[in-house]
């Protein structure tokens, strides 16, 4: 896969922000016609929806093979790893029980 050049890598970052505000309008907007055609109920059911579809996708993810890693790779390296593995094993859970919690109480 070849690597983008580092002068595109500006405007990839605004495209990825642009479009994530953009979705995130999108999504309100939505949630607001379901709420006002249907109520809260079918909204926080749209809303719990798309909650689980993001955490199937991310369950789903696996990371890409590194071709070259180093031999041994310094303490700090295996450290800021443990920290986000543990970061994004966190957010999962609580995207689950948060899930699990709307479904059961509204």
């Amino acid at each position: 896969m070849p690597s983008c050049l580092f002068e595109q890598r500006g405007f990839g970052g605004v495209i990825q922000v642009i479009a994530g505000r953009v979705g995130k309008m999108l999504g309100g907007g939505l949630v607001l016609l379901i709420y006002h055609y249907y109520g809260w109920q079918s909204a926080v059911d749209l809303m719990s929806v798309f909650a689980l579809l993001l955490i199937l996708q991310i369950s789903l993810y696996t990371e890409p093979v590194i071709v070259s890693e180093p031999q041994n790779p310094p303490l700090h390296f295996f450290i800021h790893t443990l920290f986000f593995h543990f970061l994004a094993t966190t957010a999962y859970l609580i995207s689950l029980v948060d899930f699990i919690v709307i479904y059961l109480y509204s």
